[in-house]
């Protein structure tokens, strides 16, 4: 019942931010994400996944959370969360085995095969096999869909294991709403009908509206297709100095990114994925010469970029919701590769 409470007190505090912004207040909720009306059921919206260790989170359509969370965040957590692991690791692991799907591969082809804790009671046609660690010990005992003559007629001494999952879709389409709700978070409804809420909303709208009534099933071709084309407004970060950069749902700071005559042409908005991996989303500011140089940059990132930081202060008692940026000098920023395909991990 608290959850509740604190969700309809958010969305009241929203209906005053829409009717400043719009001249009229909603009658349920205005989605970010849908810009429609509706009563709905609704729910705290975590800006980044809480498995990721997250505590910030605004109201949002269940209906939107469950089904971004079964289509992409899954495997934007297991991505993140796994990427450390050896194939190894994870082929052994039960539960990284189901998220992964690692393969066994003989001389270049998947072979078949399963774990089993009675080696001895496999059925005819299979060959039971052991893996042995480096100090001698058993890792696991497994069986392969092939008989002892066929193994032998292959002449495999050795065997791969392989991770060929690409993750990437469910990282952007992941990465991207928690930048939606990040902003949506410290702007309200400003950010809703400003250039890089519009756009975000459209991306993140148009995936809902056609495969959102099927909520429990995966279709990864289809988050692939229409994801993949926006994977140039992401960049990979390393939090190294949290005390300088946490991430912007969390300490209101966002990146400006400065052009050499346009001026300002996108900010960088940093969402946090546990530890020091972070990635930023570049979201497009004012329009003309802008977005074309906005435009550019997604097109052909170069090494580096100049940047302020700048941190929104919003609004309290004394003062309206503002944004303080440092008196300093802007500071070069190296942009690393931009999330590269995923390759076959052995």
């Amino acid at each position: 019942m608290a959850a509740e409470d604190d969700v309809k007190q958010r969305v009241e505090a929203l209906r005053a931010n829409y009717e400043a912004e719009v001249g009229r207040p909603f009658e349920h909720f205005y989605c970010p994400i849908l810009h429609v009306d509706e009563g709905t059921e609704l729910l705290k919206g975590h800006v980044i996944n809480e498995k990721l260790g997250y505590n910030v989170w605004v109201p949002q359509r269940k209906d939107i959370d469950s089904f971004y969370g079964t289509a992409a965040e899954a495997d934007f957590i297991a991505a993140v969360q796994d990427h450390s692991k050896t194939a190894l690791q994870k082929w052994l692991d039960p539960k990284m085995n189901r998220q992964h799907r690692p393969q066994l591969m003989l001389k270049g082809e998947e072979v078949q095969h399963y774990f089993t804790e009675k080696p001895a009671s496999v059925p005819v046609g299979h060959t039971s096999l052991k893996m042995v660690g480096p100090a001698g010990e058993t890792l696991c005992n497994f069986a392969i869909k092939k008989s002892p003559e066929e193994l032998k007629s292959l002449q495999v001494e050795t065997c791969q294991i392989v991770v060929n999952q690409d993750y990437r879709p469910a990282v952007i389409a992941s990465v991207l709403k928690a930048a939606h709700l990040t902003m949506f978070h410290l702007l309200k409804y400003r950010h809703v009908f400003s250039p890089a809420g519009l756009y975000l909303a459209s991306i993140l709208r148009e995936y809902f509206l056609k495969y959102g009534r099927d909520r429990k099933k995966k279709n990864k071709a289809a988050l692939a297709a229409h994801f993949r084309p926006y994977a140039s407004m992401i960049s990979p970060m390393i939090l190294k100095n949290k005390e300088a950069l946490r991430g912007t749902a969390i300490d209101n700071r966002l990146m400006l990114c400065i052009g050499a005559t346009e001026g300002i042409f996108a900010s960088g908005a940093v969402v946090p994925a546990g530890g020091e991996d972070a990635f930023c989303v570049f979201l497009p500011q004012g329009e003309g010469k802008t977005i074309d140089t906005y435009l550019g940059f997604l097109r052909e990132p170069p090494p580096s970029f100049l940047a302020r930081f700048v941190h929104f202060c919003p609004a309290d008692g004394e003062n309206e919701a503002r944004w303080l940026t440092p008196n300093t000098e802007p500071v070069r920023i190296d942009l690393p590769d931009r999330l590269p395909q995923t390759v076959p991990e052995a």
